[in-house]
């Protein structure tokens, strides 16, 4: 059976990637997702092996949740890995 209460792929990082402008947009992110049914919420900020090295992204991605009030930040917390040299 698929659990439709999951978000698997969430760019929902404050100022991490592409998704979210900054917390205020997360939080209504969050909020979208939870009044669709979503209780669990997948990080999943982008990595460019071409920009950065692991631990520049793990830092990156770790200050960019930071920025989320106490208790907000997913628990699930991965990477979405690009590839391409191209934005």
């Amino acid at each position: 059976m698929i659990d439709l209460t999951l978000d698997y792929h969430a760019h929902i990082l404050p100022r991490c990637d592409h998704g979210s402008d900054g917390v205020e947009t997360s939080l209504r992110q969050l909020a979208m997702a939870a009044e669709a049914g979503i209780r669990t919420v997948c990080a999943t900020p982008h990595f460019y092996p071409h920009r950065e090295n692991a631990a520049a992204f793990l830092e990156r991605r770790a200050r960019c949740a930071a920025a989320l009030p106490p208790g907000i930040m997913p628990r699930n917390a991965a990477s979405e890995r690009m590839n391409s040299t191209s934005s």
